[in-house]
């Protein structure tokens, strides 16, 4: 056990909480401590703007003093508080399992997308969010601790007021009316504790390395390098999140301009242990995909700003106050102690200020401090930033949305109907007032598009042009009745919508993939014995606004695979493609961009796409994909001094179904790579059975995961030349042909 701690906070309600949590946390590793309040000059001055106030800490600063005096032995801050670069002698000593990062809105009502609405925030990062997404909003500056803020919804005076998830949470307030805000980015390190004690006091280090969260302290590291290679002291709208997931670390990183017009986005990953450069790439993407630009208009306004500053009348500006310092002193023939020239070594730089405060030693309950003291850490203007390190650990709501493979299949499914309906023959139709027609969703014009065939058509049907159109035509196949021109008799093409009965002798092949009957029934019409299972199911999973800049920041844009291209369909169709390069993976993501962009780099599997890239001499790229997607590629850029940055676009969910009679399939093929683990999960490839893949990338993915098996190596897995079903399915007909079932 160590001597008793003594522990440095603010007095607000929200730091007292912080400081008693370090100290619970200290007591269960049997270490004793007490709290000592101190005010700041953020608390001092409750009305001035933060980031007008020209001091970057200005919540800190008091506490860091008091360490190198000897005053305290521990400060606990609120990290995103925390300059990135702290003063000689005090380090980070610990972080805490960090809260939820986000910021809420609390409003009057339920927040309705009204052109009246006044939102109340002291923080330049969520002005400039608010206005990114609702410029006709009126603003209003806004500080104090939490119940003071809440208080102005109360009164009437504002509509909404933005605060951190966090502190209301641990003040265990529950207002009404709050909406999480996910689509803005967090300040760095928001929602984390930071503990910070002198260098030099290793004991004290020792026992609070013990209460460490280190995932979080990875987050908050990645978080606060890039903040503090971004900003360059310049007080800016900057937020960044970081998470990690599986082995990797994940960042996502906002930079705008004060007005909200103008948004750089990044997002970047890498390896757990290939991280320590990640914050500071991220933000060197960032400034060359447009923030340095913004950086140096922000700069610039900050100087205006103290410019005007020294314009102020002289009758206007006060005299300073002498520096007076409430402490032990000593005579002018004593040496100067060695707390005295820690102080001093620290404020070389800095401005003479005048320095009061009082000291208040709490030995009971600290909740219960004076008034004047209760001022709200989590006003800190997140762009006072110059923090260091945080950990993020994020909620992401699933998207209830059907899986984007589904809708892929349906399209495929259509052309697949069009192919058997042409052999249906015309057929008598009994005279009745109704028939049942399944259709799809797409709107019936005169014409039919020539790339888009629907599911059942009716042919040498006298239908008048004055009849009534089908209208309002659901998402999902349903059954409707709709009046059917009394006809003698009339050409059906009738959808496959059962499978045809397996016939015995046919090769079993287990399709890893869910199939609707006509593409079943496409492959026992060749010959093979086919059964599908569903092993994966994707959703899309992204930010609109978010998936709109990064479109925007570079010109070549990266896509290993169709799921990717379907998620972000939306918002590519209200995006300029002109003058952008597509380099991608199959030829059915290339037919999507054909005559859109400028150019198509097509290639058979991921790892041909770094070669097609460094011969296109092009540096920076913009890679969309899932969630399960091998980050390594990342890496092969970087080996070739090519800087790709990533943007996950859509979730892939493992189903991992256990099959009882895997060893009877004489045949397995595979559509993915997340679908190689899923099947690998409760099941194995016999080594009887043939192997094939839709493409090289899963192609060699197999033949990496069993290495030890002869029938799933490289050249022993049958690959179509193309990545169309219909092609995967002629090449085993042809395989079962050649060589027989057995």
């Amino acid at each position: 056990m160590t001597k008793n701690i003594i522990i440095g906070t603010r007095g607000s309600e929200l730091a007292l909480w912080q400081a008693n949590k370090v100290k619970e946390l200290l007591a269960e590793k049997g270490h004793e401590s007490e709290l000592k309040i101190i005010q700041s000059t953020g608390d001092k001055d409750r009305k001035a703007k933060l980031h007008e106030m020209g001091l970057v800490g200005v919540f800190t600063k008091e506490l860091d003093d008091a360490l190198l005096l000897g005053e305290i032995d521990v400060a606990v801050h609120s990290l995103k508080d925390v300059p990135t670069s702290p003063p000689k002698g005090v380090v980070q000593c610990a972080v805490l399992e960090r809260a939820n990062p986000y910021d809420v809105l609390i409003s009057s009502s339920k927040f309705k997308k009204t052109k009246k609405f006044t939102l109340a925030s002291g923080s330049l990062r969520r002005r400039a969010f608010w206005q990114n997404k609702y410029p006709e909003h009126a603003l209003e500056n806004l500080r104090g601790n939490v119940p003071t803020r809440l208080e102005k919804i109360d009164s009437e005076s504002v509509d909404g007021v933005i605060l951190a998830k966090a502190g209301l949470d641990r003040l265990g307030l529950a207002p009404k009316n709050v909406e999480i805000l996910d689509w803005m980015t967090p300040a760095p390190a928001q929602g984390i504790v930071g503990v910070f004690c002198l260098n030099k006091s290793k004991k004290i280090k020792a026992s609070l390395a013990e209460i460490n969260d280190k995932n979080t302290e990875i987050c908050a590291q990645v978080e606060r390098d890039l903040l503090k290679a971004l900003e360059g002291g310049c007080t800016a709208p900057i937020g960044a999140h970081a998470q990690i997931v599986k082995r990797s670390v994940e960042v996502k990183a906002s930079l705008l301009s004060e007005d909200g017009k103008t948004h750089v986005y990044q997002v970047n990953k890498k390896g757990l242990t290939a991280c320590d450069k990640l914050g500071k790439e991220t933000a060197q993407a960032m400034l060359a995909n447009g923030g340095k630009e913004l950086m140096k208009a922000l700069k610039e306004a900050e100087l205006n700003k103290l410019d005007s500053a020294k314009t102020v009348k002289p009758t206007e500006e006060k005299e300073p106050e002498p520096v007076v310092i409430e402490q032990e002193t000593t005579s002018a023939t004593e040496k100067p102690s060695e707390k005295a020239e820690a102080l001093e070594e620290n404020e070389t730089k800095l401005k003479p200020l005048s320095i009061k405060r009082t000291i208040i030693t709490l030995k009971e309950d600290p909740i219960e401090s004076p008034a004047e003291l209760e001022i709200e850490a989590e006003e800190v203007e997140e762009k006072k930033i110059v923090l260091k390190p945080i950990s993020i650990k994020r909620t992401v709501a699933a998207v209830e949305e059907k899986p984007v493979e589904k809708t892929i299949e349906k399209k495929e499914d259509i052309k697949i109907d069009a192919k058997e309906e042409v052999k249906e023959e015309t057929v008598a139709a009994p005279e009745l007032k109704s028939i049942s027609i399944k259709r799809t969703k797409t709107e019936v014009t005169e014409e039919t598009p020539s790339n888009e065939a629907p599911t059942e058509t009716v042919e040498e049907s006298p239908v008048k042009a004055s009849e009534e159109p089908q209208k309002d035509i659901t998402e999902e196949v349903k059954e409707e009745a709709v009046a059917a021109p009394e006809l003698k008799s009339i050409s059906i093409k009738q959808s496959a919508s059962k499978e045809i009965p397996l016939a015995d002798g046919f090769p079993k092949v287990l399709c890893l993939k869910k199939l609707t009957p006509p593409r079943i029934n496409a492959g026992r019409k060749l010959g093979l014995g086919l059964t599908a299972v569903e092993v994966i199911e994707t959703q899309p999973d992204f930010e609109s606004y978010a998936v709109s800049y990064a479109l925007k920041s570079t010109n070549n844009w990266v896509f290993s695979s169709l799921n990717s291209v379907s998620a972000i369909t939306s918002v590519l169709k209200s995006t300029s493609m002109i003058h952008k390069h597509v380099f991608c993976v199959g030829p059915r993501v290339a037919n999507f961009f054909d005559g859109k962009v400028k150019a198509i780099h097509q290639v058979n599997s991921a790892s041909e796409l770094t070669e097609v890239a460094k011969a296109s001499e092009k540096e920076r790229f913009m890679w969309f994909h899932g969630n399960k997607s091998d980050m390594a590629l990342i890496e092969e850029f970087e080996v070739h001094e090519m800087t790709l940055s990533s943007h996950p676009v859509y979730k892939t969910e493992l189903i991992t179904p256990r099959i009882e009679d895997v060893e009877d399939y004489q045949a397995l093929m595979f559509f993915s790579p997340s679908g190689v683990d899923s099947f690998n999960e409760h099941n194995y490839i016999p080594e009887s059975a043939v192997v094939s893949a839709i493409g090289k990338t899963t192609a060699e993915y197999i033949a990496l995961k069993y290495d030890d098996q002869e029938n799933t190596k490289l050249e022993n897995i049958i690959t179509p030349e193309t990545y169309e079903y219909e092609h995967l399915l002629q090449a085993l007909q042809t395989h079962f042909e050649t060589n027989g079932k057995d």
